[in-house]
């Protein structure tokens, strides 16, 4: 009887260990698109929505109107939580939905907001929303770019 080769006795664990490193990177990402909505109505029965849309893969929850979120537009880190950043964009009182796009650019994120008004007449002032994005892992705000 032959006994069995070194690299035999690797090869074994080298696939194991493969499978686990790959498990592990699994932890860090989110598999497949995920979405998240919310919709909203004021007392004059006005009807609003905002729909967020991940394929970055790096996005594992949104909260929507947060406290404390970053009264100004843009992008901005959320003291104490590493892994999330606020995205604030300017919309109305006339929007009739908000669509968010996120995609994965390189380490960090393009953002896409759209927003469509109702096709009522309409003189309001615009005012700021924003969302808090939890992340998978920290990516700093000037790696995340916001259009609108």
């Amino acid at each position: 009887m032959s006994r069995p080769s070194f690299a035999r006795l690797i090869r074994p664990m080298s696939m194991a260990g493969v499978a686990l490193l790959v498990a592990a990177c699994g932890l860090t990402a989110v598999q497949g698109p995920r979405s998240w909505n919310v919709a909203t109505s004021d007392t004059d029965g006005h009807s609003s929505s905002i729909d967020v849309s991940d394929r970055s893969g790096k996005v594992t929850d949104v909260e929507f109107d947060p406290l404390g979120a970053n009264p100004g537009v843009g992008v901005a880190a959320v003291p104490g939580q590493p892994n999330a950043v606020d995205v604030s964009w300017v919309g109305g009182q006339c929007d009739a939905s908000t669509t968010i796009d996120i995609v994965g650019v390189g380490a960090g994120l393009g953002i896409t907001v759209k927003v469509e008004p109702d096709a009522r007449p309409c003189d309001a002032i615009g005012v700021t929303n924003a969302i808090r994005l939890k992340l998978a892992q920290p990516i700093p705000p000037a790696m995340v770019t916001l259009h609108q």
